[in-house]
């Protein structure tokens, strides 16, 4: 093993301890930093990040990366002590863009954690190497305003890398992902259900945002709203319900079967069921050459990475079966 190898492994122990020792960072974000000290999980996720580069043909040493929808940060991490001259870390909520600047300062890794919406992330024209958007790209409303945003901001010979498990070209996920939204917005609901860990409807939880908010809204009003804003939440959802509270109009339909939802509280979109070539054809209309690859399990295993590389060579059938894609694009 290489000094290189090393020193990176030690970093990463370093920082997961940090992490998890600390009292200041939510749990959540905590979790997936104990993967760093986690002596098989920890190498696992290393190995997988390795295989995606390799899988891309991108050698971060001295480049500039884009962690969009970065999370937690620890792919940014990552690509840091991989030798990235600069990553950037973008996401919408504060509490991981906190965490990940935490980290960056504390270690003095060459990380910019920026909170902003990644189809607007204000970065000069072709001003990034690689574009690393995984487990992000279905959660993001209109994913296509994305995809243009990563285009715009890829220099010369640059790559973007999406990979999710949420594929729409797999029927049986489409129909999961539609099933799991109508239970999260209308339940069912029981209190047996309401166990640690299993939150409330979303109509339910609006009806309590609501009421808290606008107490002057008779019980009729609030409601209606309720039922009435499915798609949507944060300050857009308060908004709307003052606008009709006002004297104006109710803000939408209620929720029907297919339909999108967010989450009432942050306004975060539950994952869309994103077909790969809906991907490879939009990059490749803002002149990248873009290919769409079926991806079995999380390539731990040489013979997960083997099945994947089998996946590759039958072409677009395998898409229609794996729950998991990776869309690979690069700009000539």
């Amino acid at each position: 093993m290489s000094t290189a190898v090393l020193d990176a492994a030690r970093s990463l122990k370093a920082i997961g301890e940090f992490v998890a020792g600390s009292a200041d960072f939510p749990d959540a974000i905590a979790q997936k930093y104990r993967l760093f000290i986690d002596p098989v999980r920890g190498p696992r996720l290393q190995r997988l990040v390795e295989y995606e580069l390799a899988l891309a043909s991108f050698e971060p040493k001295g480049r500039t990366v884009l962690d969009a929808g970065c999370g937690s940060g620890i792919y940014a991490v990552l690509f840091a002590l991989a030798g990235a001259k600069r990553v950037i870390g973008l996401d919408l909520f504060p509490a991981n863009v906190d965490a990940l600047g935490r980290v960056a300062r504390a270690f003095e890794l060459p990380i910019e954690a920026l909170r902003g919406d990644v189809t607007r992330s204000g970065l000069d024209n072709r001003s990034v190497d690689f574009v690393y958007c995984v487990e992000a790209i279905s959660h993001i409303n209109p994913w296509e305003h994305a995809l243009d945003e990563f285009a715009r901001v890829l220099a010369r010979g640059g790559t973007v890398f999406i990979g999710d498990g949420n594929n729409g070209a797999n029927p049986i996920v489409r129909r999961r992902i539609l099933d799991f939204w109508q239970q999260t917005e209308r339940g069912p609901f029981t209190t047996e259900r309401t166990f640690t860990g299993h939150f409330l409807p979303y109509v339910f939880r609006r009806w309590m945002l609501i009421r808290s908010h606008f107490p002057e809204a008779t019980d009729e009003q609030v409601y209606r709203l309720g039922l009435h804003t499915s798609h949507l939440g944060g300050q857009p959802l308060l908004d709307a319900c003052r606008h009709y509270l006002d004297g104006g109009e109710m803000p939408g339909k209620p929720y029907a079967r297919g339909q999108s939802i967010v989450r009432p509280e942050d306004e975060q979109h539950n994952e869309e069921p994103v077909r790969p070539q809906d991907i490879v054809n939009r990059l490749r209309t803002r002149g990248l050459k873009a290919r769409a690859y079926a991806h079995v399990g999380l390539n731990r295993h040489p013979l997960l990475r083997q099945a994947n590389r089998v996946a590759a060579a039958l072409g677009p059938l395998p898409l229609l079966l794996s729950e998991r894609y990776i869309v690979i694009a690069h700009r000539p």
